[in-house]
Parts: C-alpha cells; sequence; structure tokens
C-alpha cells in the first residue's frame, strides 16, 4: 500500500480573483504544517466536470507515488451526493463523488473507494456552500500526515463513472467530442490519438466538420506541419486527437466549444 508523501495536488474551478483557493491553502497548512501543496489548475471552467476531471487525470500521472489529489469542481455542493477518498495503486483523490475523479482514479487503478462521513475531521465550523474549504481541505490533509482512508467512513462499491461522450472509428470516418479546450484555444477530443494515428495515418489530408469550419485539413505530426493561421488535425502531449490552429485558437477562430461533435471522413484504403 502506497504511503503519502506530503504532496497535496489541488484542483479547483475557483479562480484566483477570490480568497477560496488561499482559504483551502490556510486550513491544509494548519492540520498539516509540512505539507507541499501544488496547484494544478484554479481556471477550470466554472461547474465544468468533464474539462476539470479531463486536467485531473492528465496532471496526476506526473506526481510522485503516494500523493493526495484534491479536486473541486462541484455544482451541486451541499446536496446528499457523496462525499469520497479513492485509494489508487499510485495515491489518493478527495473530492466530491460527482465524476470529477474518475478519469485520473480509474487510470491509477482504484483499490478501495470510502465514503468521507467521520465529523471528527471535518472543520468545526462549516458553510453548507463551501465543503473544499470545510471538510475537503481538512481531509486531504489529515489523508496527508498519514491518517488512513479507514478513518474517515464506510467503503463503497461503486463511485460515478463520468461520461466524457462516444468516439466512433470507422472504414472512412471518424467522429468524437471536444472535452476539452486549452488555453491556447486547442480543441482536445475525447479519442485517444493512437486510435486516429492507426485509422488516418500521419500526413494524410482528410475533410473536416466541426464548429464553423467545412473543409479539408492535413493530419500532422507537429504544430509547424502547416502554415502559420492554418488549421490541422493532430495528438497533442496529452495523448489524445486535438483540433488546432497553428499559431493561433482553433476554439476562437474555428468558434469550437466543448461538447462539439467533430466529424472527420477520408477517401477508404
Amino acid at each position: 500500500m502506497v504511503r503519502p508523501n506530503g504532496i497535496i495536488a489541488l484542483l479547483t474551478d475557483f479562480g484566483e480573483r477570490d480568497y477560496y483557493v488561499a482559504a483551502m491553502k490556510g486550513v491544509i497548512y494548519g492540520i498539516f504544517p509540512s505539507a507541499r501543496v501544488v496547484d494544478i489548475s484554479h481556471q477550470v471552467e466554472k461547474f465544468d466536470i468533464i474539462g476539470g476531471a479531463f486536467v485531473l487525470w492528465k496532471a496526476s500521472g506526473y506526481f510522485p507515488d503516494g500523493t493526495v489529489y484534491l479536486g473541486v469542481v462541484d455544482p451541486t455542493v451541499g446536496t446528499s451526493r457523496d462525499r469520497i477518498i479513492v485509494r489508487t495503486k499510485r495515491g489518493l483523490f478527495v473530492g466530491p463523488d460527482n465524476g470529477l475523479l474518475w478519469p485520473a482514479s480509474s487510470a491509477d487503478g482504484i483499490e478501495g473507494i470510502f465514503r468521507i462521513e467521520n465529523e471528527a475531521y471535518f472543520r468545526s465550523e462549516r458553510s453548507r456552500t463551501f465543503e473544499g474549504r470545510d471538510i475537503f481541505a481538512p481531509v486531504a490533509a489529515h489523508l496527508a500526515s498519514g491518517i488512513p482512508p479507514e478513518e474517515f467512513g464506510k467503503r463503497k462499491e461503486e463511485m460515478v463513472r463520468l461520461d466524457m461522450g462516444r468516439a466512433r472509428v470507422g472504414e472512412g470516418f471518424i467522429e468524437c467530442e471536444v472535452i476539452y479546450v486549452d488555453d491556447f484555444g486547442n480543441a482536445i477530443t475525447n479519442l485517444e490519438g493512437g486510435r486516429a494515428e492507426e485509422a488516418i495515418g500521419v500526413d494524410t489530408e482528410v475533410e473536416i466538420r466541426i464548429g464553423g469550419m467545412k473543409g479539408k485539413v492535413r493530419f500532422g505530426r507537429t504544430y509547424a506541419s502547416v502554415g502559420e493561421g492554418e488549421p490541422l488535425l493532430l495528438v497533442g502531449s496529452h495523448g489524445n486527437l486535438e483540433v488546432a490552429i497553428r499559431g493561433g485558437s482553433a476554439s476562437a477562430k474555428l468558434g469550437i466549444k466543448r461538447g462539439d461533435t467533430v466529424r472527420i471522413s477520408w477517401p477508404s484504403r
């Protein structure tokens, strides 16, 4: 069983304008002063569970074993949805049971799921609308200090599994969905890059329909596979198929947003 290493990796949709993230960090350090809090991101789109899950999933694989991951993108805060700890082969995940933790924890290999029920580990003064500060932050701090998940509540068999949409690959076509738009405006899809490369072939010209765009683009190896300002398809560093524009924002220029369907076709071989 992996031992906590003292790192707490923090992801929220709180932004950086308000006091919310600082309050969570203050609670963590008040309980476990030796913690090392690392910000994954606080710029997840408000209430965007899929976007937050994608960022947490893609970041978590680069942290050392024993990291505690604290994720809060929680549109239904204060309701009856469960609060959970997920123990994996490599670490511990803390947050609402709304799908946010599913992609990252399942990729790590889930070993146990625990309800957060023991109020002895909560802040004594609690708000109905800020469980990130009052429940999740103190729980993460206690976990990072070495308290085992079993101390926080009973096991549960299942957690909410996030639906990131369907991706279809057929003879001469692909249909997938944009699940995240990064800060460069690249539209990242739910299709694994290896499947796309195998189906299409790198340096192939394809027909694409997405957002305000319909036309031919190249499936490139890098962003420099096309001229400045030209659109392309490629496999990003995250390992998924994305739609990009060299030196520009595909989201802004082509009107792409999360949830858009991407339709790609090419002559059958």
